[in-house]
């Protein structure tokens, strides 16, 4: 059977071929479309319009066909991450074995390439890539398919060890060490955005601290997430990249399974945002637009002029860039206040599982999955009086 129905409503056509090529694999949307692409796959067959044979193919022949029938279909993937991944197979994997054909990559070319992602080449001014984990990963994966579809006889990277790069290890001990802030840090640089930079920039920062959320999570913020009523906030949605428009939609979910929470916001950070939302009303109107429940908490005008869309990634990094720069301060960054929140409760002895439930992490899914799945009331208010006591800790 050529047309094979899938669960998420799609169609996938396969068709045979010939002995000497790849079986014709695509989607679509709707079965009359399908049954459209199949006849022109079994035209160019009759034409003898049909890829080269398998032994003829490059590695990045091979990844586009891991990339459209393997990657984006059975990852589960979405969004950022889909973008991020064809920005390293591009930009790092591609120029060293892109016109290579896949069943010539030997062992020494995938030892030497790793070694280089890992170390670089200080005579070639080629520095190493601190990402190199990923490369080699992203390799492992098309040459894992090329094996399952025969393209070769061996996987070679199946027989590699990782290269461990100590120095850069080291620094990055480092960096983790220095994203912690104090709290004589943060109230200047919140005094220095409150004075030079916008309200919503203040309002941004300000929760992000107080909240332990990541940019992640607070982008897809709307006003139906906030109860200030109950003084919570819904952390459970994501935006990811919609590939055919390349703008953000808001979906359910997180990062992870863990990750969607309802978290306990203090009285300052509801009366800030009461604040916010007034003003933003006002600036919405002037554009001709309904502030609703559904309206983002925090958005920008694009360089096209587009205006609404939810708030930029960078948008916080480059004003607390720019704010370091000015004053000479160390440079405060969106993670590392997420990483100050959870030391400073683990420093004030708060319960590991309740700080855990406020910012959506685990050592092991099944501690998480306790977690969520046994929060009592006492837990909930637990969670409260852990926020109120950061509040009073950083007064």
């Amino acid at each position: 059977m050529a047309i094979i129905p899938m669960k998420n409503g799609k169609f996938k056509i396969n068709v045979y071929m010939g002995a000497d090529a790849p079986r014709f694999i695509e989607y679509a949307d709707t079965k009359a479309e399908a049954q459209l692409i199949e006849n022109e796959a079994k035209g160019r067959k009759l034409r003898g319009e049909i890829k080269e044979k398998t032994n003829d193919y490059t590695f990045e022949d091979v990844y586009k066909q891991w990339w459209e029938n393997d990657y984006t279909v059975y990852g589960g993937l979405q969004g950022e991450t889909i973008v991020n991944t064809e920005k390293i197979v591009r930009l790092h994997i591609l120029p060293h074995l892109g016109k290579k054909k896949i069943r010539k990559i030997s062992l020494k070319d995938l030892e030497q390439l790793q070694i280089l992602w890992a170390f670089g080449k200080p005579e070639k001014n080629i520095k190493p890539y601190a990402n190199f984990k990923l490369c080699i990963s992203y390799t492992r994966m098309i040459m894992k398919y090329a094996l399952k579809h025969r393209y070769i006889q061996t996987n070679h990277f199946d027989l590699l060890e990782k290269p461990v790069n100590r120095e850069m290890n080291e620094a990055k001990e480092q960096k983790r060490k220095e994203k912690y802030y104090s709290v004589e840090l943060v109230e200047k640089t919140q005094k220095i955005i409150k004075a030079e930079c916008c309200l919503q920039t203040y309002t941004i920062f300000t929760l992000m601290y107080s909240l332990g959320a990541g940019k992640g999570e607070v982008r897809p913020l709307v006003w139906g997430d906030v109860n200030f009523e109950e003084k919570t906030i819904a952390l459970t949605h994501k935006l990811i990249k919609n590939m055919t428009t390349k703008k953000f939609e808001r979906v359910s979910g997180g990062k992870n399974v863990y990750r969607p929470r309802i978290v306990p916001i203090t009285d300052a950070v509801v009366t800030l945002l009461k604040e916010w939302k007034e003003i933003q009303a006002l600036m919405l109107e002037l554009q001709g637009i309904e502030q609703t429940p559904e309206q983002f908490l925090f958005t920008y005008v694009n360089r096209y002029g587009e205006i609404n869309l939810p708030i930029h990634p960078d948008w916080l990094n480059d004003r607390l860039k720019l704010v370091a720069e000015k004053y000479n301060l160390p440079n405060i960054t969106p993670h590392g206040l997420r990483h100050t929140f959870v030391s400073d409760l683990l420093n004030e002895g708060v319960n590991d599982w309740n700080i855990k439930a406020l910012v959506g992490h685990a050592q092991t899914s099944n501690m998480i999955y306790e977690v969520y799945g046994h929060m009592t009331e006492r837990g909930r208010k637990e969670n409260i009086e852990a926020i109120h006591t950061l509040e009073d800790l950083r007064k």
